[in-house]
């Protein structure tokens, strides 16, 4: 089931960084750039294995509807929950204005 796969996902990964670390170190006394595209590779694997392998766990009637889906949309619809967020929750918006003084200070 789910619990078998993350198991072997964690091998899976455990191996891969594992062969990673060795080398990086090899890779530390020849050439960095080679370095960053196996980083990059291991995190498009990686990307690709929890879109594909890995469901959903959110029970569905917490999911939230999309409001929109254009990037115009999505931001404005995160832009309003965070508005709410700070009007609603008075520790979250002292907490915003003090940090804003500390900044100007």
């Amino acid at each position: 089931g789910f619990f078998a796969r993350k198991n072997m996902f964690g091998m899976l990964m455990g191996m891969v960084f594992f062969c990673m670390v060795l080398y990086i170190q090899h890779s530390q006394i020849t050439e960095f750039r080679s370095v960053w595209e196996v980083i990059l590779l291991a995190s498009i694997l990686v990307m690709l294995l929890l879109v594909f392998v890995f469901p959903e766990t959110q029970a569905d009637e917490n999911k939230k509807k999309i409001g929109s889906s254009s990037v115009l949309g999505m931001v404005q619809d995160e832009v309003s929950t965070y508005a709410r967020i700070i009007k609603n929750n008075r520790f979250i918006k002292l907490s915003v204005v003090e940090a804003m003084f500390g900044i100007a200070a």
